[in-house]
């Protein structure tokens, strides 16, 4: 998979202020078309109502906007006339110094006409922030936003981009110290383009999503403090987005592609559920993992089939594809969990390659199984063909440091087992 450039905004053609909308004929609103004066976190919502496809907006101060399907009466709502599609906007910050914080929500469906929906929509260098409603009549937690960027359940959307932000909530005590729940959250389905990002503390997830629609790109991204669950994880069950049924559907749904992860940084804790790449389902095309990193103390890859929920397969059978894992350190030190565990692929390729100074490439460090394949968490369906990457033996890799080095169907691999795993240079003696 290679992933397109980097998407570069252009200047700013609307502005979203507190109170306030500027409109790209330079006309400034300060009052809603209720004639209300427009609330100082809405004007986002305000000025979204008013873009047309090609507009950039700035922001500033703290916004809020539930974006592509709503209520029309609601001010927090941003819709296009007739239910179209919200496609090709772009929301910046006004001073890249002071950035604007944004709490927004996608709905809608791309697919149906006159159902609103957001195709090729940008978030660039704006933060995403949980918000906190301090005079709520609920609790703590009730008075907090779950999340900073959400995507409703039963919602599809085309490609959202979110590049160059720091994910964090505005009241850190809230969910027991994390601040959220998720960094984002995408119940609906969506194509993602993820890059250059960093997330703050979160209870359980910095990006769990539904079914990617189309290829995915997560790059360049850093958990600067824990979640307590799992840094990236993707389902693509029955039940994600409401449906009920269990076992597998036995169907390849088309719309569904590939996942990149590459260049990023996972930090968990707590012991939940998940590791910190979790892959719980299908996936349409190949999920590759190059150049990752994980510390704390949960399990670092899962792949496997949440199969009593539902799950789609491919055409032979399998969960995913093709299974890639080039690049990978972890610091865990593991009580409960394999540090990477393997179910449900066509194929499984990991590359233990070595640098040019003659250190590893790759780290596979835990107290535990360091590679756990076919074992009897993931679902009644195992990998297919597995393959090994090394220059040498890979029983004698430099990155092993794990208590078990590689298992299969429970069984501990010798190390002629391992070798022969290994494609670049089988059985080498």
């Amino acid at each position: 998979m290679i992933p397109p450039p980097i998407f570069r905004p252009g200047p700013h053609s609307m502005r979203a202020e507190p109170g306030k909308v500027t409109l790209r004929s330079g006309v400034v609103l300060t009052k809603d078309k209720y004639g209300y004066p427009i609330r100082p976190d809405l004007a986002l919502a305000y000025a979204i109502d008013h873009a047309i496809p090609g507009d950039v907006i700035g922001c500033s101060g703290t916004q809020t906007a539930h974006i592509g399907r709503g209520d029309p009466n609601k001010a927090t709502s941003a819709l296009w006339a007739n239910g179209a599609v919200i496609r090709d906007v772009t929301l910046v910050s006004l001073d890249p110094a002071n950035r604007g914080r944004v709490s927004v929500s996608f709905d809608g469906d791309v697919t149906k006409p006159g159902q609103g929906g957001v195709d090729n929509f940008t978030l660039s260098g704006v933060d995403l922030m949980a918000r906190f409603f301090a005079n709520g009549p609920g609790t703590q937690d009730d008075n907090s936003e779950k999340t900073a960027l959400l995507v409703y359940r039963g919602s599809t959307h085309g490609l959202i981009r979110v590049q160059d932000f720091t994910a964090y909530a505005e009241n850190p005590s809230s969910f027991g110290g994390y601040g959220m729940m998720w960094g984002c959250r995408g119940h609906g389905w969506a194509q993602w383009d993820v890059r250059k990002g960093k997330c703050k503390k979160a209870q359980e997830h910095f990006w769990y999503f539904d079914a990617p629609q189309g290829d995915s790109y997560f790059i360049d991204l850093e958990q600067i403090e824990p979640s307590g669950r799992t840094c990236l994880q993707v389902d693509e069950r029955k039940s994600a987005w409401g449906y009920g049924g269990t076992g597998y559907t036995g169907i390849t749904r088309p719309s569904l592609g590939g996942l990149l992860y590459r260049n990023v940084r996972a930090w968990t804790d707590s012991g939940g559920g998940g590791s910190a790449f979790t892959i719980a389902g299908h996936s349409g095309g190949p999920v590759i993992l190059e150049n990752v990193s994980v510390k704390g103390d949960l399990g670092a890859v899962a792949v496997w089939a949440d199969w009593p929920k539902g799950c789609y397969l491919t055409p032979d059978g399998k969960i995913v594809p093709q299974f890639v894992l080039n690049g990978f350190r972890s610091d865990a030190q593991l009580d409960d969990r394999s540090l990477v565990a393997i179910k449900g692929c066509s194929q499984v390729d990991i590359y233990l390659d070595t640098k040019p100074d003659g250190s590893p490439e790759s780290e596979i460090r835990t107290n535990r199984i360091g590679i756990d394949l076919d074992n009897s968490y993931g679902g009644p369906i195992n990998n297919g063909k597995v393959n090994l990457y090394a220059a040498g033996r890979a029983s004698q890799y430099a990155g092993w440091k794990a208590g078990v080095k590689l298992k299969r169907f429970g069984t501990t691999y010798s190390d002629l087992q391992i070798d022969a795993l290994n494609v670049a240079t089988p059985g080498v003696p």
